[in-house]
């Protein structure tokens, strides 16, 4: 009569128990096993930056061309804002024409790399929630909070999101300068 103790030491050295009393070779995550009781959706993979720093990259350049967009929307002390034919007939009305695609471009380009950078990061089995919270609120923030739930090297995003709101803060100083300029030199009109 065979008796059933499982305190016994044979019952757990057995090869005939348990996943042949190893469980340290199951092939769980390309051979990447930490150990026999980790979940695999906890392990966290390796992220590329590839995505991410093309989302920094049209960034700055769409923050650019909204800058060149200003300036250009303010030539001739805002005389495009009040005249629509004069889009057509100044130079000015084709650079803000084109800057205009141009920032459209790029900010459909930013979206769809900021998309792919979340997909890239969630298969690698890191938290999103922050990341989408802060692409759809707070983009100058994102890269920041990338590098943050990656755990990578911070100096480089610091810097970079300082830069961009720097730029955003000098953009809106310059907008409500010109558009306090603009209707200071229409009131004596009216």
């Amino acid at each position: 009569m065979e008796q059933n103790n499982w305190n016994s030491e044979n019952n757990w050295n057995n090869q005939n128990n348990w996943n042949n009393g190893n469980n340290y070779n199951n092939n769980i995550n390309g051979g990447n096993n930490p150990g026999p009781w980790v979940d695999p959706q906890s392990v966290q993979l390796k992220v590329t930056d590839v995505f991410g720093n093309l989302f920094a990259a049209s960034l700055v350049v769409r923050m650019i061309l909204v800058l060149a967009f200003g300036m250009v929307m303010f030539a001739n002390d805002g005389e495009m804002l009040w005249d629509s034919v004069s889009y057509f007939q100044s130079p000015f009305g084709i650079a803000y024409i084109g800057l205009t695609l141009a920032i459209f471009v790029i900010s459909i380009a930013s979206i769809v790399f900021i998309v792919l950078d979340i997909i890239k990061i969630n298969k690698a089995h890191y938290k999103i929630t922050g990341l989408i919270l802060f692409a759809i609120f707070l983009q100058p923030g994102y890269y920041l909070w990338r590098a943050y739930i990656l755990k990578k090297k911070k100096a480089f995003p610091i810097i970079y999101t300082i830069l961009i709101v720097i730029m955003w803060i000098a953009y809106v100083v310059y907008l409500i300068y010109k558009m306090m300029n603009v209707f200071i030199t229409m009131m004596p009109m009216y």
